[in-house]
């Protein structure tokens, strides 16, 4: 089941499980039927929002600005976007220290990329193109849609919570449950199908790991599957004089650098 089977199957729990509470909550208050038909339309103008609007969320939360359409790294997307046969995404620049990028959107006609400018500050052009073509892969196979969702809903959870672990098993839950860890291999290997370096890819994905653990990056931990490297350490904490890791940990979708590298490297042996 692909990631966007189970962000339907997921919409429709949502729909289900408000009807329920509907149904409920009319009972109590004399509603009748009334009480399960407003819940399933709380529930699904929901998913209509995050659906149409869920990606400019995002690009509100990062603040992103547009890149100019002259720029070299559209001249790259664009011509990787003509390689895998989708309308070009519209890139766009997020101020972050994070060195990392992100697609974004709701379907192949309506997809953004996000860059930050520590990226394109830590990698040269021909490796900004291997991450670049990275990210085509969730433009074309439509994956865009889940990751776009999956952040908002599971973000939405983790910000307006007071007590945010007590939160993050569940979205951490939905993360997982929409999100395959596998799909960043997949990944990798269209990236070397488009963009023809295998070498370009793991030279940047290494040069990111470097820089990720140079320091402490705060994001919304339900916003990491977005990034082509999780950025959260998962460092012991010491409470009572017992090691516990932090529950951002719950989070990660991604494998590790080593093995990503290692398949990278045996897929350029293999050819």
């Amino acid at each position: 089941m692909n990631s966007n089977r189970r962000l339907l199957l997921l919409g429709a729990l949502l729909i289900a499980i408000s009807s329920i509470a509907g149904l409920i909550i009319g009972d109590i208050f004399n509603f009748g039927l009334y009480g399960p038909v407003i819940g399933s339309e709380i529930s699904i103008a929901l998913i209509m929002f995050i659906y149409f609007s869920g990606d400019r969320v995002l690009l509100g939360i990062y603040d992103a600005k547009p890149i100019p359409k002259d720029s070299n790294l559209y001249q790259i997307s664009n011509e990787l976007a003509e390689r895998v046969n989708v309308p070009p995404p519209k890139l766009f620049m997020a101020n972050t220290p994070v060195p990392t990028l992100f697609a974004i959107g709701r379907n192949t006609r309506h997809s953004s990329i996000v860059i930050t400018g520590s990226m394109v500050s830590l990698l040269d052009e021909e490796e900004m193109g291997a991450v670049l073509a990275h990210e085509m892969y969730y433009v074309e196979m439509g994956e865009i849609r889940a990751n776009t969702a999956i952040a908002v809903v599971a973000g939405t959870l983790i910000s307006c919570s007071i007590m945010a672990t007590l939160v993050a098993p569940p979205a951490a839950f939905i993360i997982k449950f929409v999100i395959p860890e596998s799909r960043e291999h997949f990944a990798d290997l269209k990236s070397v199908d488009i963009f023809r370096k295998a070498d370009k890819l793991m030279s940047a994905l290494d040069k990111i790991q470097k820089e990720l653990e140079r320091g402490n990056f705060m994001i919304n931990p339900s916003h990491a599957h977005l990034f082509i490297i999780n950025p959260l350490h998962y460092m012991e904490i010491e409470i009572m004089g017992r090691n516990l890791r932090p529950y951002y940990k719950l989070f990660n979708t991604h494998p590790s650098v080593r093995d990503r590298l290692d398949i990278l490297r045996s897929f350029m042996i293999d050819k």
